[in-house]
């Protein structure tokens, strides 16, 4: 057995632990309070160093990884879901509705934006040639954050699309820049509301450790592994259903990518853990640390591989595209909030924890609201929470018809499509605001 390659897999392994070591130091001790993930302070140094230290093999294998883990990292996300009971928030389903649609509507509009802007350059930026998916990026690093911006490449890499490389780069470049300008134009915007609403906020909550997770027992290395197993496998599942699908030319799922599959299967597998009542084997907090590691993993060496060459080629659209998304995004999260709520209803603590986490990541949207909200005491959050669940049943099924453009489809028609599901985020808030008013 040639053991050279899982030699090299090895080395690359420990030089993105090394970078995330140093990001940890550097994030602790100089940038703690702009809450800059450490992954992505690992990053940024591998890309500096990666011009002169990093070898051509290794920024291969380094921009190959991420399409790897990318699929276990979404196949987790149902796995343990309701197994925790004090995760799960009642709302009415006026609301519900409402924040579904707001949360939805988001980035479906910076779909749109993307795509239209694509359309847009090519009659009048003729000078610059714009692949056809170019602005699907923007959407899937503002409000996916660097997690799914890695997830672009795999797609296309499993579709076969010659510019997948192109495609991951620009896409980890918005989400870098979402991450980082939404945090800081966040504090910006917070700063001003303070001073207009006469209102005295912490920020030094800024630098508390957040997470989701509040029970931090029961991490024995026999429940660790117990948890990776079932996420391998699940995966495995996917691969086999996606080669079965390819082979006999199956609509629709061959043109699904490997980590859709899985997160579907991982649905079903998810049922039969909470039917035969197997949830006591399995606890969230474990799952969450899992996918963390998998996550600054593959955001680590997502952002080493980078190729800056790619991203200056793009730069001018990146840029103007980037100003555009927070422009909206920004519209999109105060303005509709401010008339669907009032003011006693919370509304700024809504807005801008949906707009940390449309132009970062859900962490993000956290940290925000929770200078405004120290102990999360208004609804904000939970009614999130909420929402982001049917957020996500929701896009079992137009994921699917997205992809399907994604891979064979021209520029208008992914346009189209992204105008398509606009309209049905747009319906469940027409559908809540109407609820609401019945009630009242």
């Amino acid at each position: 057995m040639d053991t050279a390659i899982l030699k090299n897999l090895f080395m690359d392994l420990s030089l993105i632990s090394i970078l995330l070591i140093l990001g940890t130091f550097i994030r602790n001790k100089f940038v703690k309070h702009l809450l800059i993930p450490v992954s992505v302070i690992g990053g940024i140094i591998g890309l500096i160093l990666g011009e002169f230290l990093i070898d051509d093999q290794t920024m291969i294998t380094l921009a190959a990884l991420p399409n790897i883990l990318i699929i276990p990292i979404f196949a987790a996300l149902p796995f343990c879901t309701n197994f925790n009971k004090k995760l799960s928030a009642k709302t009415s389903v006026a609301k519900l509705l409402l924040n579904c649609g707001t949360f939805g509507i988001i980035r479906e509009v910076q779909l749109v934006v993307g795509f239209s802007f694509t359309i847009l350059c090519s009659y009048i930026i003729k000078d610059i040639d714009l692949y056809r998916t170019f602005g699907f990026e923007l959407s899937q690093g503002f409000s996916g954050g660097h997690g799914t911006a890695i997830g672009v490449g795999a797609v296309l890499y499993e579709f076969g699309i010659d510019y997948w490389e192109v495609s991951s780069n620009v896409a980890n470049t918005f989400a870098t820049i979402g991450l980082i300008g939404g945090m800081t134009s966040g504090i910006i915007f917070i700063n001003i509301y303070e001073k207009k609403a006469n209102k005295h906020f912490n920020y030094k909550n800024l630098n508390n450790d957040i997470t989701l997770a509040d029970n931090k027992e029961n991490l024995g290395l026999e429940s660790i592994s117990l948890h990776i197993a079932v996420i391998l496998i699940v995966c495995a599942i996917a691969y086999y259903i996606v080669d079965i699908a390819k082979a006999y030319n199956i609509w629709g799922l061959s043109s699904l990518p490997v980590w859709f599959i899985a997160l579907i299967v991982m649905h079903i597998v998810n049922i039969i853990i909470i039917k035969l009542n197997l949830y006591n084997f399995f606890d969230v907090n474990i799952k969450n640390r899992v996918v963390g590691t998998l996550s600054d993993f593959a955001i680590t060496s997502a952002i080493t591989s980078i190729k800056i060459a790619t991203i200056l080629q793009y730069i001018i659209p990146i840029i103007i595209l980037s100003i555009i998304g927070f422009i909206i995004t920004y519209f999109m999260c105060f303005n509709v909030f401010k008339k669907i709520y009032k003011e006693e209803d919370f509304y700024f603590e809504r807005a801008i924890l949906t707009y940390g986490v449309n132009t970062g990541v859900t962490i993000n949207g956290m940290a925000l609201l929770k200078v405004c909200d120290a102990e999360y005491k208004t609804p904000a959050l939970s009614e999130f929470s909420s929402a982001f669940s049917l957020v996500s049943l929701i896009s079992l099924f137009t994921y699917p018809i997205m992809y399907y453009y994604i891979d064979k489809g021209t520029t208008m028609q992914n346009l189209l499509c992204a105008i398509f599901t606009t309209l049905i985020y747009l319906s469940l808030i027409v559908i809540g605001k109407a609820m609401i008013k019945v009630d009242r």
